[in-house]
């Protein structure tokens, strides 16, 4: 609760230095990073406050207003910039209502409005990479948190025979095209806002990496838990639109590998950033996604060598939620 009245004494401050009355105060649902969000209400209608972490949230300011910037150039529905009280570290952002995409899937998970959903991420992949900032989800980004956190909270404290395979799958990766990444592009980032537009946020961490890792990002959503089918329907749609929009698909069956292998990466990485939350800052509620991203790594066709090392090594999570 002392978390939540700071960063809504932060909130309030810069709407009255931004010449809003805020009525009303309600915390969104914290991501994984050290940013809060709370949406006002005030005299001049809903605000979107972003409380930044007060060492880093300068630089992650700048970020996200370039990125913003870029998407909006682009034709991407993101939130208005309203104002940024540096002093303070708050942006202050419209607020695209509506409900997110994930509460749409849970209910059907391959409804109309997934053809708008890989038709954003195909324009987003395709802004020049010039765009992006240097980085992004690199070859060795699922490296580090999966031996500095999961290994250990799943009880493997000793020698490992991870380090080649995380090595051979950072290369496989690597050989992917280095094309604009949001890098975050899972169904709880993405709005349908009234008007059934869709919109995007959580956009700042946006940079050049690996073709294919929003399209994985995407289709092995730790919110969810999509079948074989419903993964492979997901995938051939995107090839299409990838197709249509000039990005480097290549044959069916190489473009469904590549996102397999990207999903590996990713999976793995986002095992052991949930690992890492729920020991080091008690947020027992990513237990469900890092069990979902275990079943999608289990439940993924072994084709290859790599994948198949990957499901052989993987240790289960201890039995309790932390």
């Amino acid at each position: 609760m002392r978390g939540f009245d700071s960063a809504a004494d932060r909130a309030r401050t810069s709407l009255t230095r931004h010449g809003f009355q805020a009525c009303h105060l309600t915390e969104l649902p914290p991501g994984a990073g050290h940013r809060r969000y709370l949406r006002a209400a005030t005299d001049r209608g809903p605000v979107v406050c972003c409380v930044l972490d007060p060492v880093r949230g300068h630089p992650a300011a700048l970020r996200f207003c370039a990125v913003q910037a870029r998407l909006r150039a682009a034709g991407i529905r993101v939130p208005r910039i309203i104002a940024y009280d540096q002093p303070n570290g708050v942006l202050l952002q419209s607020d695209l209502g509506g409900d997110s995409l994930t509460r749409i899937l849970a209910q059907d998970p391959t409804p109309a409005v997934m053809t708008s959903a890989l038709t954003v991420m195909a324009s987003i992949n395709a802004i020049p990479v010039t765009a992006a900032r240097p980085g992004g989800t690199g070859p060795t980004a699922a490296a580090h948190p999966l031996l500095e956190w999961y290994l250990p909270y799943a009880g493997e404290t000793g020698p490992t025979a991870w380090p080649p395979v995380l090595e051979s799958l950072g290369r496989a990766v690597a050989r992917q095209p280095r094309l604009l990444q949001h890098n975050d592009f899972h169904s709880g980032n993405l709005i349908i806002e009234p008007d059934g537009r869709l919109g995007v946020v959580d956009f700042q961490d946006a940079a050049a990496g690996p073709a294919l890792t929003d399209l994985a990002t995407f289709t092995f959503d730790p919110a969810l838990r999509r079948n074989r089918a419903d993964r492979d329907t997901v995938i051939t749609s995107a090839a299409a639109i990838w197709r249509a929009t000039g990005l480097p698909a290549g044959p069916h069956a190489t473009f469904i590998e590549n996102v397999h292998i990207a999903a590996v990466h990713r999976l793995l990485q986002l095992i052991g950033v949930c690992a890492r939350l729920i020991v080091r800052d008690g947020r027992t509620r990513y237990r469900r996604e890092l069990d979902n991203a275990l079943w999608y790594l289990r439940d993924l066709p072994a084709a290859g060598d790599l994948i198949r090392a990957v499901q052989q090594l993987i240790p289960s999570p201890p039995a309790g939620p932390a």
